[in-house]
């Protein structure tokens, strides 16, 4: 499950899915699973940036068009950083996610917002 912990929230037919994994960065609601499972749950602005802590965290390099596609997320997530829910890491990682894509953050957030 990504950017929710909810089944209620989920795609249709998920409660009947083994969950192995959450990528969350909201509130911890009341999920239950049959096994042991990765639960990442990170007080940030964004899963987009969530998704590119876990690419570093297992050694894999971006390309640069998922680059563009997670600056997009995150900046639409936190209102290209003024959201009071932005964080230090949302901006470092927005700032990666720039130099791997080539895109400003200010030009992107420019298009999305237009």
């Amino acid at each position: 499950m990504v950017d929710h912990n909810e089944l209620s929230q989920a795609v249709k037919g998920a409660e009947e899915l083994p969950i192995i994994e959450v990528l969350h960065h909201h509130r911890v609601s009341g999920l239950n699973t049959d096994i042991p499972i990765l639960f990442w749950n990170n007080p940030l602005g964004s899963t987009s940036t969530l998704v590119p802590l876990s690419y570093e965290q297992q050694g894999i390099k971006m390309d640069p068009a998922i680059a563009g596609l997670l600056m997009a997320g995150l900046i639409s997530d936190t209102l290209n950083l003024t959201s009071p829910t932005a964080t230090p890491a949302d901006a470092r990682v927005l700032d990666d996610l720039s130099r791997i894509a080539g895109v400003t953050p200010a030009k992107l957030a420019e298009e999305i917002f237009a």
